[in-house]
């Protein structure tokens, strides 16, 4: 005789529910798709590149160039369905520095010194720690601008030594890139 023992992942809702355990599983189902039906429904997020700035729902947040050009890089992955849940090792960010560039270049003109001098610095790869604060940088910029359901918007991480993975949760259907 064999017996396999697998994991089987389950959504802790107690306390989510008020704390009170629920008799029945059909009750407890029932009251579980309440508290899901009273969450906030996020805003879409407009990538808004010629107005060097996020929409996310009402909320407007201009974002310096660089800035602007990760955050795009990072909401086109997740459009595309790259990395593991929308989130990808700076390895993979990397494999997109043409594509960033060209973006930048978008925003300043092709012949401009920011363009030039990036293009420098990311010659030999980008430099991980700057991008890192960079994240931290947007997140608190978003966090000021929204309130509630910013933890939506913000660049997410799944932190796991030398293979930290990064991006939006946000559902791909609610992401809009404008370039032009």
């Amino acid at each position: 005789m064999r017996v396999d023992v697998a994991e089987i992942p389950f959504v802790r809702l107690r306390q989510v529910l008020g704390g009170e355990a629920v008799p029945g599983f059909d009750a407890a189902t029932a009251q579980a798709q309440q508290a899901l039906a009273a969450l906030p429904v996020p805003g879409p997020l407009v990538v808004d590149l010629p107005q060097r700035c996020l929409h996310l729902g009402p909320h407007r947040v201009a974002l310096p160039p660089l800035q602007l050009v990760l955050y795009a890089q990072l909401a086109c992955l997740r459009q595309r369905g790259a990395g593991e849940d929308g989130l990808v090792l700076l390895e993979e960010l990397e494999a997109c520095r043409e594509e960033m560039l060209q973006r930048y270049a978008a925003l300043y003109g092709p012949h401009s010194g920011h363009v030039a001098r990036l293009r420098r610095q990311w010659q030999h790869g980008l430099p991980r720690d700057t991008v890192r604060t960079h994240f931290a940088v947007i997140n608190r910029r978003l966090r000021q601008a929204v309130l509630a359901p910013a933890e939506l918007y913000t660049i997410a991480s799944r932190r796991q030594y030398g293979r930290t993975r990064y991006g939006l949760r946000l559902p791909p259907a609610a992401i809009h890139l404008r370039e032009n």
